[in-house]
């Protein structure tokens, strides 16, 4: 009788090279933001208790932005089990369309909303960079690979004359392993 070959080195190699999972069970995570900034998010597990998150979004103001995180995650937010606490710092790169830029109040025109209006509509575009921070809840589902959050992602453009800002999303990832 023939008997099936064992592959211990290849096992074991891979045993020894799996990656950390998150708190919640998961190492990486693919899916959708929505919020002012909405777009696509990547979170990627390095240990047990930090992940790291790149967001590729378009927001509100016809721009593009992609941000980076370092998560910090705490297991049993609010005594729930699959439900975590996220925090963390990184930085943020964005790209803005100028017709869409908000320019201040004063002039004749008084509604905001009004593109033909001077006073609220400039016609420079620009790139702004900066720091953020993200604070939320994460939710994995026990029997299937999705999870929920919901964050606020404040943020400061250094070269910006307007710098501080707030965004806030819901996110639904795909969990890949």
């Amino acid at each position: 009788m023939l008997s099936r070959p064992e592959f211990y080195p290849v096992r074991t190699f891979l045993e020894s090279s799996a990656l950390p999972a998150g708190p919640s069970g998961y190492t990486t995570a693919i899916g959708v933001r929505g919020g002012y900034t909405s777009g696509l998010t990547l979170k990627h597990f390095v240990n047990n208790k930090a992940a790291v998150e790149i967001i590729v979004g378009a927001s509100r103001w016809r721009g593009t932005s992609l941000r980076g995180y370092t998560n910090g995650i705490k297991k049993n937010a609010l005594e729930v089990p699959e439900l975590s606490w996220v925090y963390g710092v990184g930085a943020r790169l964005g790209f803005y369309d100028g017709r869409d830029y908000y320019d201040g109040y004063g002039g004749k025109c008084n509604d905001p909303r009004n593109p033909k209006c001077p006073a609220y509509w400039g016609d420079r575009s620009f790139a702004a960079i900066g720091i953020v921070g993200i604070g939320g809840l994460e939710y994995k589902f026990r029997d299937a690979p999705l999870t929920i959050g919901i964050d606020l992602i404040p943020y400061f453009y250094f070269q910006h004359y307007r710098g501080n800002f707030i965004d806030g999303s819901l996110s639904l990832r795909y969990v890949l392993k």
